[in-house]
């Protein structure tokens, strides 16, 4: 009976620090970061209702649980399935697709020009493109008239409905990726910083998002777009918001971008400088890659 007592405790003990770690230490101290990444809240959540399974028998724990389980279902309802009310569209929106090919063998890229041509997308960034080859990207030009595209380092590949003009690669091994690529659209210069952060959850992010944002800020980047393998609601994107806006906000339905089958955390993400104006971010899941594409629309002021 003690033992079975203090089984009881301890799974409750560990969803409470679950709690704890989501909403109050997040990925401030390493290595509590490694239990934050690996615990979206809907995890938390399911893991809550087999806890409060095993209280059902003393109805006060049990009704606490089952509260603080309904509080965190709308907590994640609300911050986690977005519902956009579409406003009257702006009169000239441009657009970046962002996608995470997953270092597929082939590039998909009868999907990429069926996107692009429906969204009229200006500037298609994709990483993880290691596979890309050179008929296949003959294959985009010939496809998509006007378009430039070019194969960057660190296994990126970037096009454009202007010209290129410059292109900055760095990164630090098992840490983090970035080109800089300067494009020229409509005589309209736009500066992207195209994203790839190191995946292991074992790898402290910080000093990589740090690193990201100084240079962002320091070149006076336009936009930023990656995978940063690091979720949304990490404490360190408090200082993007400071001179970014995000898309998370201007999304319709899941805002979770990976993995495919049962998207669980907001890896992908498109942050703007405060003279473009959101619009709206749409989301596509392709059995291609375990990462969503992404289309973000904006306006400038």
């Amino acid at each position: 009976m003690k033992s079975s007592i203090r089984y009881k405790a301890c799974i409750l003990g560990v969803y409470v620090f679950l709690i704890f770690v989501h909403f109050v230490l997040k990925d401030r101290f390493f290595p509590f970061g490694i239990v934050f990444y690996a615990t979206p809240l809907i995890l938390i959540i399911l893991f809550g209702f087999f806890t409060s399974l095993l209280y059902w028998k003393r109805k006060k724990t049990f009704i606490i649980i089952l509260m603080s389980q309904l509080l965190l279902f709308l907590c994640w309802i609300n911050n986690y399935h977005l519902v956009t009310i579409d406003e009257n569209s702006p009169n000239n929106i441009n657009s970046i697709l962002f996608w995470n090919v997953a270092k597929k063998h082939d590039l998909p890229t009868d999907v990429i020009v069926d996107r692009v041509k429906a969204f009229s997308t200006d500037m298609i960034t994709l990483v993880e493109a290691s596979y890309a080859k050179d008929e296949e990207i003959i294959d985009l030009n010939e496809n998509l008239y006007g378009y430039h595209f070019k194969k960057l380092e660190g296994d990126m590949l970037f096009g454009t409905k202007g010209t290129i003009d410059s292109v900055f690669y760095e990164y630090e091994e098992h840490r983090y990726k970035f080109n800089h690529v300067e494009t020229t659209i409509d005589k309209r210069k736009t500066s992207i910083l195209i994203v790839d952060v190191y995946a292991s959850p074992l790898v402290n992010k910080e000093a990589s998002l740090k690193k990201i944002l100084h240079y962002a800020q320091e070149k006076n980047i336009d936009i930023i777009v990656g995978d940063f393998n690091t979720p949304h609601e990490s404490f360190h994107f408090k200082s993007y918001a400071t001179n970014y806006t995000s898309f998370h906000d201007y999304g319709n339905g899941f805002t979770a971008t990976w993995p495919h089958h049962f998207p669980l955390l907001e890896l992908d993400q498109i942050w703007v400088k405060p003279h473009l104006s959101p619009y709206r971010l749409n989301k596509f899941l392709y059995s291609q890659s375990d990462h969503k594409l992404l289309i973000a629309q904006y306006s400038k002021k």
